[in-house]
């Protein structure tokens, strides 16, 4: 009897031995994701390359076709960093992938500000796991980014004036962008004004980060007012660089992964706030659906403000035939309201700087 007892408790313990062996996972086979970390075997198949993409030298971003192209091949699927540093601006753009290669065109973003200006930086290729660069260091020369060449690039108002005292007049933001004016200035006998400030003006505040022009709002002679409003004006810009159904290509289809940025300032100015319209193409073009939002500016100095799309009602960002930022009031009817705007863009993926 205890030996039959023995077997079967012998029996068990192998059984359960083989089972356990059977089941241990084959990490080599059976992991289906990229290693973190390279294999010993890793190498670079193809060496980094950074060129323009319409061969300017320096590259030109003033131009439709601008852009840098960089372009990298491994022998097997890593965690790469490419870091694309500005040597005068410090200015830094960051991308990431997991892939048997890097193959990317940088606009002339920044992950934050400062913005690149023209300058010559710096590019450089880095995998998971390894501290120093897996190639050598790449350098081009560039031109300021003007983002002309960016499908949701709207105004940074560095190319000319909003007229304020005839509505109908188109700016010269950019090619195929037109910005009216709605409200008036101090010269129609109304107590708000809005203009184009640029670099040096009298009055002029400390530019945004970007740089150059901006787009001031303000209430300018309370004597004129019959007493406290909700909302001084505002300006609109159409594009109109594509089908009338379809003014922005360029954007991706799921609204929620569209951003409208734009930085805004108060200049001290309390119980100030802008108010976002976006209009959007309703299945023909008569039929529009406008959508709106508040940014009540809270903070000091230049902020970059992003607004996610879908959190708004927008159903297709590619039908977006206009957008309009005025200027109101927030806590309670006001005579004295400010706000300064810069860089409106739209933008795919991610807010024009992810981190803030």
């Amino acid at each position: 009897m205890k030996k039959h007892l023995f077997n079967l408790v012998l029996l068990t313990v192998v059984a359960l031995t083989i089972a356990g062996c059977s089941c241990k996972r084959n990490f080599d086979k059976d992991y289906a994701g990229p290693l973190i970390c390279p294999t010993d075997n890793f190498a670079v198949t193809t060496a980094l390359t950074v060129t323009s993409q319409n061969g300017s030298n320096p590259v030109d971003f003033t131009s439709s076709t601008a852009g840098v192209l960089i372009a990298a091949q491994f022998n097997e699927v890593v965690t790469w960093t490419v870091k694309i540093k500005g040597l005068t601006s410090l200015a830094v753009n960051t991308y990431t992938g997991n892939s048997n290669q890097v193959s990317l065109t940088w606009t002339g973003l920044c992950d934050s500000a400062p913005f690149f200006v023209g300058e010559t930086v710096t590019v450089d290729l880095y995998v998971a796991c390894k501290t120093e660069a897996v190639q050598p260091t790449v350098s081009i020369a560039i031109t300021k980014p003007t983002f002309l060449q960016l499908p949701g690039f709207m105004s940074n108002f560095n190319y000319g004036h909003i007229n304020p005292a005839a509505a109908s007049t188109p700016s010269l933001e950019r090619p195929s962008i037109n910005g009216n004016a709605g409200g008036n200035n101090p010269a129609n006998n109304l107590p708000w004004s809005l203009y184009v400030v640029n670099p040096g003006d009298s009055g002029a505040i400390t530019p945004s980060p970007e740089g150059g022009s901006y787009f001031n709002i303000h209430s300018a002679d309370e004597s004129l007012f019959a007493g406290p409003v909700w909302y001084y004006g505002g300006f609109e810009m159409t594009p109109n660089n594509a089908t009338l159904l379809s003014p922005l290509p360029g954007l991706n289809a799921d609204p929620s992964t569209v951003y409208l940025n734009f930085y805004a300032n108060s200049n001290g100015v309390p119980n100030s706030q802008i108010q976002v319209a976006v209009v959007e193409h309703y299945g023909s073009a008569t039929v529009k659906k406008t959508r709106s939002t508040t940014v009540n500016e809270t903070w000091v100095g230049w902020k970059m403000n992003s607004i996610r799309l879908s959190d708004i009602g927008i159903l297709d960002p590619r039908k977006i035939c206009n957008i309009q930022l005025g200027l109101g009031a927030y806590l309670n009817k006001d005579v004295t309201a400010e706000a300064n705007m810069d860089m409106v863009i739209f933008t795919n993926d991610a807010p024009l700087f992810p981190a803030e």
